[in-house]
């Protein structure tokens, strides 16, 4: 009984028809995760944050979003609507992969199996009559296939000639090296699922040093920026020279670019996204550096201040406080100027808690601007919005997709062929009997064969 058990489970594993109805099933479940919202991976359930996102959802789906929750359509790669069809298709293609090595390793023995089974069960068949002599047909049918590359061996027994050719015999591993890619190629999803990380939007000037969060031990530091910019201010290109630091040592200084990305032990830093940072620089009328202080959080007095736009963000604050001062910047992506549409800062200086305006003017490049009896040099850069980003998977789901795209080319140009053949002669006629042995050939493969047969009976 526990041996029928067994036979029963390995069927049912071992289908191609489990295969599809399993694939089916995960399309769905990532169709759906394209519907509905999901779960940011920086929100943990249970959080402040996500009782906020869950609220949003609520709001959105009324009644449904509950339903949603709790059948776990809000994180569907976490739910059993995933993991259960997904491990199911591993086990299908392992069993699947394990039958196909079976069939691909004794498949020599088909060269002494009989000859009437295979015929009997083989994909493709013929029968026809032909005058002449049995030597020359059998001479004459080795001849044609050695000439379209097959292997040709001849046995002579029971008073019949039996031929077995073969051609790309190597090419029946491919069935097995498609359902390890497959395996591969979802192992290498899985453990990107869960090993993966990324830090996002990490904004740097150049000089600044970023701590990297999931690996405490390596950071990176913006050593230049560069931007050739449109005159409307759009991006023509931009790239970013970033070193790598590990326990505070540089280990690695390369050009980060968009679609360019520096990597390192599996990290890949990527270009996102630039934007304009003010610096700004004071002297008094003796040439004596003035201190300065940003009007940001954890900003502090210091000889330069630093202010970073962009279009959502377009306005900021720099305190001088010997001089009870307020610079007030305001970026404009779009300033009209004598050269058409440029990028511009409106700078004003106010004193008394912003109530008298002292000074203002258009800047559309860096300058030197006088306020009263102070100087104030005013540096127009750009910082970078980069992204670190970490995949353990990712190779190994390139070298599944690899496998699986190599056994696609050799199914499609490649096809192992094994043909047999039994010729007899009987009553002043030789009778030929040809059979194809393997799965049945659709297409293109059929077709070939259809052609070599009638070749063969124009031959013979």
């Amino acid at each position: 009984m526990r041996t029928d058990i067994l036979s029963i489970l390995w069927r049912f594993f071992s289908s191609r028809r489990l295969t599809l109805l399993l694939l089916t099933a995960i399309a769905l479940v990532v169709s759906i995760s394209a519907i509905l919202p999901q779960i940011p991976q920086a929100i943990a359930v249970g959080s402040s944050q996500y009782g906020t996102w869950l609220a949003e959802m609520r709001a959105h789906y009324l009644q449904w979003a509950d339903v949603f929750e709790a059948l776990g359509l809000f994180s569907v790669y976490d739910s059993l609507w995933f993991k259960v069809p997904l491990s199911l298709l591993i086990l299908n293609l392992a069993v699947c992969a394990v039958e196909s090595f079976e069939a691909a390793f004794h498949w020599p023995r088909l060269l002494n199996e009989e000859f009437d089974q295979v015929f009997k069960r083989a994909s493709w068949s013929r029968r026809f009559v032909t005058s002449g002599k049995l030597t020359s047909a059998i001479e004459s049918l080795s001849a044609l296939l050695e000439g379209h590359r097959y292997h040709v061996e001849v046995d002579e027994r029971d008073e019949r000639s039996y031929l077995a050719a073969w051609r790309f015999s190597w090419a029946r591993w491919g069935s097995v090296v498609a359902h390890l890619g497959m395996i591969i190629a979802i192992t290498g999803l899985l453990v990107g699922s869960r090993f993966a990380w990324r830090e996002e939007g990490i904004v740097l000037s150049p000089g600044e040093t970023y701590q990297i969060q999931h690996a405490q031990s390596v950071s990176l530091r913006l050593e230049d920026f560069e931007a050739d910019l449109y005159p409307d201010g759009a991006p023509r290109f931009y790239r970013s020279e970033v070193t790598i630091l590990e326990q505070e040592d540089d280990v690695l200084t390369g050009v980060v670019a968009p679609n360019a990305p520096l990597t390192y032990r599996g990290m890949a830093v990527y270009q996102q996204s630039h934007g304009p940072v003010i610096t700004i620089e004071g002297l008094d009328a003796q040439g004596v550096p003035i201190s300065l202080q940003a009007l940001a959080p954890d900003s502090a007095l210091q000889e330069q201040a630093s202010l970073r736009f962009s279009e959502e963000d377009n306005e900021g604050y720099a305190a001088v406080p010997a001089q009870n001062l307020i610079l007030r910047l305001v970026f404009h992506p779009q300033q009209a100027s004598e050269s058409g549409e440029r990028p511009a800062f409106l700078v004003q200086a106010y004193r008394d808690g912003m109530s008298d305006l002292v000074f203002t003017e258009t800047l559309f490049e860096s300058a030197s601007l006088q306020i009263e009896d102070h100087s104030y040099a005013i540096g127009w850069e750009h910082y970078a919005v980069l992204d670190v980003a970490r995949d353990p998977g990712l190779t190994v789901t390139f070298l599944g997709a690899v496998s699986l795209l190599a056994v696609a080319f050799i199914s499609l140009f490649l096809p192992p062929r094994f043909i047999r053949a039994a010729v007899l002669e009987k009553g002043g006629v030789v009778e030929v009997r040809l059979a194809a042995v393997g799965e049945m050939d659709k297409g293109a493969g059929q077709q070939d064969l259809d052609a070599l047969m009638k070749t063969i009976e124009a031959r013979l």
